[in-house]
């Protein structure tokens, strides 16, 4: 009983420690992420110029966003109940590896060969060719790395997994920090660097832990070429971590002109505090609800997400006292240089007060979509939901445009409130399917 019991405190231990370095390196990478932002705002200012740069980045983000997303939302679960066994972890590992190295090529070449024109004819924008052919390069790089995290979260590396994810925003910063006047490419350049030196460590580790790449038979190759049904769902399901970005940049330029660049960091600085509120959570939580969700046994599964859940809320209402008395002087010590004013700053801060109460509502979704995931049929729910949340933010965004930058907050709210409360339900009833379906089992 004795060794039980200890076993089970130096588990405690293990985890707390590791939610706190993930916790520290996601800090760290939000940090490293609004430097960018910061130094763009001072040396461009909230101008037409920044604006095309966040239209450009924003289809790529969108991508990077649905494909990385649904990767670690469906893949991590499989990989994580198979890692015990060393042979069909390898084969169920390198059968990915293959079909992500080809999406991230034929990711590359829609970027660089169709997007050109979809900037020209949708925003009028033309002449950012080399631009635009980094970004879709980095992009590509990036999705094939983040499968290498992957591979290390279902490992049990989460604080390996987390510390590699900074080199590519580390390099980004660098780069158009120190060589400002080679133009806005430099930021992609620096990305793909960064991106590649994560390859190069991850590959280094999985050599030291013997993984082999398992995948001799033409079947098998041809196999890791057909698309994951569950895949398929979870990049549906991602819709809505990745569409603001479009949506934004189809309203707020309709505002005024820099309405956009004010959004989009906005939300940027948004997501990067909320980011640092689920980064422990959305990697450490899922072998407990596993767990729990397999015996059947619902008041843990549900006793283990509040936990998190109220991590959340905690961090949120921190975070609404922070901006409610400490917003505009916090906003100006970040921003106001160069050619972004006080003005430009104050509006960041009301309106990042505005988009609180929406991302809180998106954070709890967050993890509640990673519950949902575990259960059959989940994925489908959570598509559905993505889809019902990007068409709800398009038309509402578009109904409270009268209210200029704070309806785009008010849509945000909206779209993501119906989407807790449908989500909570769903879950719910899911939980109860299958663990009637464990019972029989059993």
């Amino acid at each position: 009983m004795l060794c039980v019991q200890n076993l089970f405190m130096t588990n405690n231990k293990s985890i707390t420690l590791n939610t706190l370095i993930i916790t520290a390196l996601t800090l760290v990478a939000n940090i490293i992420g609004m430097l960018l932002h910061i130094v763009l705002a001072s040396n461009l200012g909230a101008s037409r110029e920044l604006d095309e740069f966040y239209i450009i980045v924003g289809w790529s983000l969108f991508f990077l966003g649905l494909v990385i997303s649904a990767m670690n939302f469906s893949i991590i679960p499989r990989l994580s109940s198979i890692s015990g066994n060393k042979l069909q972890f390898s084969f169920e590992a390198s059968r990915l590896l293959f079909f992500t190295f080809c999406t991230s090529l034929l990711i590359f070449c829609f970027g660089y060969l169709l997007m050109p024109l979809v900037y020209e004819l949708l925003y009028g924008l033309k002449d950012n060719n080399l631009l635009v052919s980094w970004v879709w390069l980095s992009t590509a790089i990036l999705i094939f790395s983040n499968i290498l995290t992957c591979l290390l979260n279902a490992l049990r590396q989460q604080v390996l997994a987390v510390s590699l994810t900074l080199w590519p925003a580390l390099l980004m910063v660098t780069s158009f920090y120190l060589f400002p006047n080679s133009g806005l490419q430099i930021i992609p350049q620096g990305q793909c660097l960064g991106a590649l030196l994560s390859i190069i460590l991850a590959a280094i580790f999985l050599k030291r832990v013997e993984f082999s790449f398992e995948m001799q038979k033409l079947k098998h190759w041809i196999k890791s070429i057909s698309f994951p049904t569950r895949l398929t769902m979870s990049i549906g399901a991602m819709t809505c971590f990745s569409s603001y970005a479009l949506i934004d940049s189809y309203w707020a330029p309709q505002i005024s002109s820099g309405a956009l660049s004010i959004v989009t960091i906005t939300q940027r600085f948004m997501i990067a505090v909320g980011n640092f509120s689920v980064a422990a959570a959305s990697v450490l939580m899922i072998p407990a609800l596993v767990k729990y969700a397999n015996l059947g046994a619902q008041h843990l599964f549900y006793k283990e997400l509040w936990a998190w859940l109220r991590l959340v809320l905690l961090g949120g209402g921190f975070a609404a006292l922070v901006l409610l008395g400490f917003g505009d002087s916090i906003m100006s010590i970040l921003f106001v240089r160069g050619d972004f004013s006080m003005a430009d700053a104050i509006s960041i801060s009301s309106l990042s007060f505005a988009f609180l109460p929406g991302n809180i509502c998106m954070l709890l979704s967050v993890l509640i979509f990673r519950a949902l995931f575990i259960l059959d049929g989940g994925d489908r729910v959570a598509c559905f939901l993505s889809v019902y949340w990007t068409l709800s933010y398009l038309f509402l965004s578009g109904f409270y445009l009268s209210e200029a930058e704070n309806g785009l907050a008010r849509a945000y709210l909206i779209s993501w409130f119906q989407v807790l409360m449908m989500s909570v339900v769903s879950l719910y009833f899911l939980l109860i399917k299958h663990s009637n379906g464990s019972r029989k089992i059993g």
